[in-house]
């Protein structure tokens, strides 16, 4: 079969097709932050995982429109071809997005100002990808559609040429469309891996068992280590490290770091009439020590961390 200059298949190569699904990616990305910046919401540390999030999703719903246009019939029109592809694929990436932005939205309940950012960023960042899937991606499968019908091949240097025999780009032009298929296989070659090894393999009774067995043993190792989890929550996770309020938080943690459990404090009232409850009075010598002692006394007080500050006071 014939080569193209890179050793893929010339016609049927999608690598202009990939190129415009990251940037349709990358419009979703921008008008994100253009939108939120707009209507005031602030940006913080952690939108900035946003990116990578919206790549994952873009080009997963990059690969199921591509991959339901290659299962469409080949003998039917263009446009019927994309009416099969946004039929089977275009609900399944709707549902997806419509998911994701769902469970972003409600994230936005949180309490945590960062947090909510994060997911007001996130819901409208996924609606926009999703748009620009159905909108610029597709129109960019179909031009690309055109140029395979035209038997022309994928490369960059074409675009704005004439690909025929006769034309400036003749070296682009295949006369046979099946004798440029030097690598394709029908179907993809990993959907024929699954289908001629994976498929058979899984009917396997031995490798049911296998899997089975490490699932099983999955289950059993999470039911074991979840009550070692413990609950870990500091600022610093909203801080990038070149921050300067790690510095303040250094300060903090060495001055009034407690490892042994929290601290509390008790609020006296100096407000009551004749200085009742004031350090130097005689009730306030005769209560503060039955409230020390019901803390002694609770299940969770740890001992030797009981301060009073009638230790500090002598009478007048």
């Amino acid at each position: 079969g014939k080569l193209s200059r890179c050793g893929t298949c010339a016609v049927l190569s999608r690598s202009a097709v990939a190129f415009s699904g990251v940037f349709s990616v990358g419009l979703s990305i921008g008008g994100c932050y253009g939108l939120n910046g707009f209507f005031g919401v602030p940006l913080t540390p952690v939108t900035s995982v946003l990116p990578f999030i919206l790549i994952g999703i873009g080009v997963d719903d990059m690969f199921v429109l591509a991959g339901a246009l290659d299962r469409a019939p080949r003998h039917l029109a263009l446009e019927d071809r994309i009416a099969y592809m946004m039929k089977t694929a275009g609900t399944s990436i709707f549902l997806t997005s419509l998911t994701d932005c769902v469970a972003f939205a409600l994230g936005t309940t949180t309490s945590f100002p960062a947090l909510k950012y994060f997911c007001i960023y996130a819901s409208i960042g996924i609606i926009l990808d999703f748009w620009f899937q159905i909108s610029f991606f597709v129109a960019c499968l179909v031009w690309d559609e055109q140029r395979v019908m035209a038997k022309e091949r994928d490369c960059f240097c074409c675009v704005m040429c004439c690909a025929k025999p006769d034309g400036c780009c003749k070296c682009c032009f295949v006369d046979d469309e099946k004798a440029d298929l030097c690598c394709y296989k029908e179907g993809g070659h990993l959907r024929g891996f699954v289908a001629n090894y994976y498929a058979p393999a899984i009917k396997n009774i031995a490798f049911k068992v296998v899997v089975i067995i490490i699932f099983v043993g999955f289950f059993v190792f999470g039911v074991i280590v979840t009550p070692l989890l413990s609950e870990n929550f500091s600022l610093r996770f909203f801080v990038p490290s070149d921050n300067p309020l790690i510095t303040t938080f250094d300060i903090a943690d060495n001055e009034f770091n407690n490892k042994n459990g929290i601290s509390v404090d008790i609020m006296m009232d100096h407000r009551k009439p004749n200085n009742e409850a004031y350090l130097h009075s005689d009730l306030t010598r005769a209560e503060v020590p039955k409230i020390q002692e019901k803390f002694l006394n609770f299940e969770w007080t740890i001992k030797d961390t009981m301060l009073s500050p009638l230790k500090k006071i002598g009478r007048a």
